[in-house]
Formats: C-alpha cells, sequence, structure tokens
C-alpha cells in the first residue's frame, strides 16, 4: 500500500513550506530491523500511524519507520526499508513505513538554493542544493552513506518478496557497487 503525505506549514496567512513524500506501508503484523542500530533517530509516543508518518517527513534524515498501534509507539529510522529487515512482528498491530526514493525528486541537485527551499531531500550549503549529512550523491540520487567498515556477504536465499537484496560493500565509510558472493 502506498500513502501521500503532504505537510503544509503555514505562518499566519502565509504558506511557508509544502512536504510531500511517497510512502511504501507494509502490512499490519511487521516491525523493522535496520542494518544497524545506530540508524535508530528516535522513539516516540504519538497518536496515530499518520503521525508518526509525518514524523518521518518533517526529518530529512528518517527514511523509513514503524509504529505500533497497540503502545502508540513511533520508532524512526535513518536507514532504508531495503537495507534493513522487514520482520513478523509479536504485535498485529504494528506496521512498516518506508520513504519511497526516486531520481526525480533530484532533479535540483546542486542548483541554486533558491530551487530547494522548501525540499525535503536536499538541503542549501554554499548556495547549493546538496545532499543531507550521512547521505551521498550518486550521480542520480542521494543515499545513504554506509556507517562502519563492514564486508558483507549474502547467502543465496536473502531475498524479500521473491527479490535477491545485496547490502553495499564498503571501504573507507563510503558506499561501493554492491556485490553478491554467493557461499
Amino acid at each position: 500500500m502506498i500513502i501521500y503525505v503532504i505537510l503544509l506549514f503555514s505562518h499566519g496567512d502565509v504558506l511557508t513550506q509544502d512536504i510531500r513524500a511517497d510512502i511504501d506501508l507494509k502490512d499490519f503484523g511487521t516491525s523493522f530491523t535496520p542494518v544497524n542500530d545506530i540508524e535508530l533517530i528516535r522513539t516516540t509516543l504519538v497518536k496515530s500511524l499518520m503521525v508518526c508518518a509525518s514524523l518521518c517527513v518533517q526529518d530529512a534524515t528518517c527514511r523509513t519507520f514503524d509504529y505500533d498501534k497497540s503502545f502508540r509507539q513511533c520508532r524512526l529510522f535513518e536507514g532504508e526499508i531495503m537495507t534493513g529487515i522487514v520482520n513478523i512482528s509479536s504485535s498485529s498491530a504494528s506496521k512498516v513505513g518506508g520513504i519511497r526514493y526516486s531520481p526525480k525528486l533530484y532533479v535540483i541537485y546542486h542548483q541554486t538554493c533558491d530551487k530547494c527551499a522548501f525540499n525535503r531531500y536536499l538541503l542549501c550549503n554554499n548556495n547549493l542544493c546538496e545532499c543531507p549529512s550521512h547521505t551521498f550523491w550518486d550521480g542520480e540520487i542521494v543515499k545513504i552513506k554506509c556507517t562502519q567498515k563492514v564486508r558483507v556477504r549474502l547467502t543465496a536465499g536473502v531475498e524479500r518478496n521473491g527479490i535477491l537484496y545485496a547490502v553495499p560493500i564498503t571501504h573507507a565509510r563510503v558506499c561501493t557497487r554492491l556485490e553478491i558472493i554467493f557461499f
């Protein structure tokens, strides 16, 4: 299921910010485990899944969230839904959501800051629209930097929804091309 979140911020009668995001929602009964524990941005209590999704959309570092309706617990993660694990949760009231990223979100990369003044995906730095912290430009899209030097090997059985996923091999804290090594 995909939801579209549009957040409108105003000051008096003037619209000051319009943030839009497409969110891919997994089924109820799921929770998220990031590839690295430091990718948890924060845990907070909120009234609904939509409020949790909105908190993620408002935080430029958030790419994935999970919400447990029973406990009203919202967890925001820096890691992408594709690099972590969507688990079957012990709570049937838990759901995972991930912000969808595509090259069209970054057509203003490296243009002047007036183009990205109200952009969730790029930030103004040295009068140019650039990547948020902990991310890098891969020539088409902004991606998360690897957080530690780790060499990951995948077994042939690592797949979700019939698609085999790879985890970046890292050197010097920058993600390189994806590599799959079968045992």
